[in-house]
């Protein structure tokens, strides 16, 4: 089955075309070939963002997403796609990561507020 495939066997009754799912798909960076190759054959990091995207058409946009170790199976490019979108969300973002590139990019993205745990010490930051 693949990614368009599930989204239209998941979404039966909705209103979503061919058009709109391949679309909504490529939002989340799975674009053309990618959006009709079997699932089982999307690395992790596609499977992941598979699943945001149902997720999104499903309960609509979040308020406050919760990314535990998101950069785990990503390259640095997707690495940079992932700080620049989250510093474009307009509303609260609880990441929590060990990757050293991804938190210096994404502090130096412009927020309000940051908090640091380290050593068992929570440093609470106002910018």
């Amino acid at each position: 089955m693949s990614s368009v495939d599930y989204l239209r066997f998941i979404f039966s009754t909705g209103d979503f075309n061919e058009t709109f799912l391949h679309n909504h798909l490529g939002k989340f960076g799975i674009k053309s070939d990618l959006a009709t190759r079997q699932i089982v054959t999307l690395s992790s990091g596609q499977r992941v963002r598979l699943w945001l995207a149902k997720e999104v058409l499903q309960n609509g946009n979040p308020s406050l997403p919760l990314l535990d170790e998101v950069t785990e199976n990503l390259d640095k490019e997707r690495v940079d796609s992932l700080v620049l979108s989250l510093s474009q969300f307009p509303g609260a973002v609880l990441s929590i990561s060990h990757d050293e590139n991804f938190c210096q990019k994404f502090y130096s993205a412009p927020l309000t507020q940051q908090w640091k745990l380290q050593q068992g010490t929570l440093f609470t930051i106002f910018l």
